[in-house]
Order: structure tokens, then sequence, then C-alpha cells
């Protein structure tokens, strides 16, 4: 991965930057007495554009439109193949995830399907996953297709569905972050790997599954090892394993930690993973130029949306602004 290739598509991103949610701005739209008042103020946020023809009821619209747009602009930009289906593979296994749930259920999931392309158009996908009929898609991603269709059979269990096909994605999410050779890059991907690996142990814990089940699910390319989830499983009393996640992220985490001790509730630790995120991109903006700086704006980018999207559905759910800060993502 050439950095000096880098430096058209830094330049760009340092534009794009200027334009990224400020704590000033989220706090006009939390503040506004009611979900049609925030919603106008997108206006004002970069986002006027992608409100054309729309209502605050249709603010998912908008943030697709915005992602859409930027995946143009990074198809424009990006010079490195790996890097651009690093960052954007996800959307397609969530969709394949739910064409198969459709598939084997026989029941109609188009609702749930992310509109926000990857990269295969949805339109696609459902026609290889849903019709069985050959088409031009990744050739990678269509092995992968098939022998999750051999794995699964004709289970049509959701959560054994949602399992394998995350895995999936999790072996070409590793395989691509090293490719790139890139530090930032692995590290962010491993921080990605530690939150969903801590999510399924504390809630494997909390259904009372068996640790071989939880075993099976966790993906060790995380910086805590798996062994000390696994050492941990089975201990009643969680206090210590939570408060040495310290020992793996940055003090952004600190608080998530406090919140989940005071209430067991686990998106605290998964918004303390989140912030700690935020702050290993926020690293980005001290490096002149290369890859790290555009995966950085992605990502920040990214929550900037959820934000947005968490904060017009507490509005919408009459919830008050103290309440909608606690469940918002630092900014980047």
């Amino acid at each position: 991965m050439s950095r000096e290739a880098y430096i058209y598509p830094s330049a760009k991103v340092r534009v794009l930057e200027r334009h990224l949610l400020s704590d000033a701005d989220m706090t006009r739209v939390i503040d506004a007495k009611n979900p049609d008042i925030a919603f106008k103020a997108f206006n004002s946020l970069d986002y006027a554009g992608e409100l054309l023809d729309l209502e605050a009821k249709d603010y998912r619209v908008a943030m697709s439109r915005k992602m859409s747009r930027l995946k143009k602009v990074f198809e424009k930009i990006i010079p490195d193949e790996t890097l651009l289906r690093l960052l954007f593979l996800e959307r397609d296994y969530y969709n394949i995830k739910i064409l198969l749930k459709e598939k084997l259920s026989g029941s109609d999931f188009d609702t749930h399907l992310e509109t926000t392309p990857g990269l295969i158009p949805v339109e696609k996908l459902r026609r290889y996953i849903i019709d069985e009929l050959d088409t031009d898609i990744d050739p990678k991603i269509k092995n992968d297709i098939n022998e999750l269709r051999k794995t699964i059979g004709d289970d049509a269990d959701p959560e054994r569905i949602e399992n394998l096909v995350d895995a999936r994605l999790n072996r070409r999410n590793r395989r691509l972050a090293e490719k790139t050779r890139n530090k930032f890059i692995i590290d962010l991907y491993k921080m990605f790997a530690d939150k969903n690996n801590l999510s399924i142990f504390l809630r494997a814990r909390r259904l009372q599954k068996g640790k071989t089940w939880a075993a099976e699910r966790l993906n060790d390319f995380g910086r805590i090892p798996a062994s000390r989830f696994m050492e941990n499983y089975e201990v009643a009393d969680d206090t210590e394993f939570v408060t040495r996640l310290k020992d793996y992220f940055s003090n952004a985490i600190n608080e998530g930690i406090e919140e989940y001790l005071k209430d067991k509730q686990i998106w605290h630790l998964e918004q303390g993973i989140n912030n700690a995120i935020v702050e290993h991109l926020k690293s980005a903006k001290l490096i002149g130029y290369g890859p790290e700086v555009v995966v950085a704006y992605y990502f920040g980018k990214k929550f900037a949306i959820k934000n947005l999207s968490t904060i017009m559905a507490l509005k919408f759910g009459e919830i008050e602004p103290t309440t909608i800060r606690k469940h918002l993502v630092n900014s980047y």
C-alpha cells in the first residue's frame, strides 16, 4: 500500500472533514423541540442535498443517501482495491444475512435490507440468493454464499445464519486488514473484533449459553485474547474482568466501564469501546497523508451518522435531551 498514492485522497478528505458534525451541531439537533424541527436543522449540517422530498420520519433515508454519496467519492479517490473492499464489505454481508433468512423462512425481509450500497447492488444479491439465478458478483463473495448454503442447508434458524455469515465476514476483514500491512488499520479492526467478542461474551452469559456455544462464536483477531473471555466465562462476578478492559483501551472507555458496573447494561461498554475507537481514529489527524486519513474520516462519518440516527429515533420516542446525550458516541 503506497503512502504517496494517498496524497490526493488525503487532501480531499481534509476538505470533507470540515463538514463533520461538531458537538455544537449535535446540541442544536438534540435541543430541538420536536423531530420535525430537529430534522430541519440538518439543512445547516451538510445534509441539505439529502433532504429533498423527505420528512422527519424519513431520516434513515437521508442518512443512507449521505453514505451513498460518500461511497461514490471513495470509489473515485481510493487507489487501493483492498482498502475499498475492507470498508464496504460489511454492508454486503449484512444483506447476504438478511436474504438467506428470507430465502429459508419464506418471509419478506425486504424492509430490513441495507439500502446504502456495499460493493454489490442489492438487486444482484437478491437475484443470486433468492431467485437462484447466476449473476456477475464478486467471485469470492459468490463462493462464500455457496459455502454458506451448503453449511446452512434447510436450517432456517436466524441466529445460526447470523453467526455463520458473521464468521465469514470476520475472516474476510482479517485477511484484508492484514493485507494492508498498516498498523493503524489492523489495530482498528482488532478493536472492532474486541467489541463484537465482548458483546457475545456478556450476552451469552446472560442467556446462560454453554461455554462451548460462546467459544465457537468468538473471533480470535482481537487484542483481547479469546482465552481471556473463556477463563472468565463461568466466573459469577464479572467486575474484575470488566475493570481489566482498561488494559486494552484508552481512557475513553473508563466512563462506559463505570456505568456498566452500576447497572450492568451492556450498551455502556459498547459505547465505551466506540469512544475508544474514536480516540484511535483521531490519531490520524496527526498524519499528513496516507490510508489512515481516509479510513479515519470514513468511520468518523459513520459514527456521526449513527449519532444523528440515534438522536432522531429518541426524539420520536420523546426522550429527554440529557438521556439522548448519554447514548451518543464522542465526536471525531
